[in-house]
């Protein structure tokens, strides 16, 4: 069985877009709210290899990192999920394929932006996305979008044994 994150806003869609806040002044909103976002582990079949994005924009420029964002207004985790591989992998996988982890971490930035500092706060909701080997293999050391300099897929013994670029 698929697991799914327990808490979030549902309802229906709004109709219409509205404005509410200024860029100036939702900027300021902003920075003090806890976004919820999503991170995806990608595995192989056999759960020996992950699949990790080489950021090519702060923040972390030039870390590792598992792909992910945040979570849209009304839109689901598992959504939210399904959207940001399609975005970054150019992958159109079944939100039935995303199981969440069963647990949340908070991660805080801290950072420097244009007129001042930022600090923010994201939950993060982890899911795991198996792929196949022959959906793995197109994303050795490829670049998909302007988020990541490249792909590419790490052993998880090397990893966890601190043999790690």
């Amino acid at each position: 069985m698929v697991r799914r994150v327990p808490c979030f806003i549902v309802g229906e869609r709004p109709k219409t877009k509205r404005t509410y806040f200024s860029n100036d002044v939702w900027n300021t909103i902003k920075d003090s709210l806890i976004f919820d976002c999503i991170s995806i582990l990608i595995v192989s079949p056999d759960g020996k290899e992950i699949l990790l994005g080489k950021r090519a924009v702060e923040p972390y420029k030039g870390e590792w990192c598992f792909p992910g964002g945040g979570i849209d207004a009304f839109e689901l985790p598992h959504e939210a999920c399904s959207r940001e591989i399609r975005e970054e992998l150019g992958l159109d996988i079944n939100i039935e394929r995303f199981d969440w982890l069963g647990f949340s971490y908070m991660s805080v930035f801290v950072g420097n932006k244009e007129g001042g500092n930022e600090t923010r706060h994201d939950t993060i909701w982890p899911h795991k996305l198996v792929l196949q080997e022959s959906e793995m293999l197109d994303f050795d050391k490829t670049k998909f979008n302007e988020e990541f300099e490249c792909l590419a897929k790490f052993s998880l013994v090397d990893i966890l044994n601190g043999d790690f670029p």
